[in-house]
């Protein structure tokens, strides 16, 4: 009897073993995958088309933005031209990692394509309720003469 209790309790250590290393093992794979990650937008906040990839992005943040808004999105743009400009990197510019110059242009024409789907029907409804409202005011002037008369 006392050895199966024995073979019990190794039965548990290798178990508690067995957690404990694949602890282990997904910190490591966590902080490997972290560092990676870092790398990764390190790389593209020094890629020559940053700045590009930025502006496409706030212009489609701004798209039906209040002007409050929109003036908040201008300084985030601009403390990242500054932040670039003071950033001196000589291991990425262009042509150092072909797959990241094809990502970073490819994405910025996506932001680009992507900010004109956005604004042509917000540009459309702005158009109708700005005619509407000219029409209104055509129509309230036209009543209101006629009641002048």
């Amino acid at each position: 009897m006392g050895s199966g209790n024995n073979s019990s309790s190794s039965s548990d250590a290798a178990s508690s073993l067995m957690v404990a290393v694949a602890e282990i093992q997904r910190n490591n794979t966590t902080s490997s995958e972290e560092q990676v990650s870092s790398a990764i937008r390190a790389q593209i906040a020094s890629h020559p088309l940053y700045p590009k990839l930025l502006q496409a992005y706030i212009d489609c943040q701004k798209v039906g933005a209040s002007p409050e808004i929109a003036n908040v999105l201008d300084d985030i743009r601009r403390e990242g031209d500054v932040s670039n400009r003071n950033w001196v990197v000589s291991s990425c510019c262009w042509g150092a990692d072909p797959e990241l110059d094809e990502f970073m242009g490819t994405y910025c024409d996506i932001l680009v394509k992507y900010k004109s789907d956005l604004s042509k029907p917000y540009d459309e409804a702005s158009s109708f309720l700005n005619n509407m409202e000219t029409q209104l005011s055509n129509l309230c002037n036209v009543v209101s003469r006629s009641h002048g008369s």
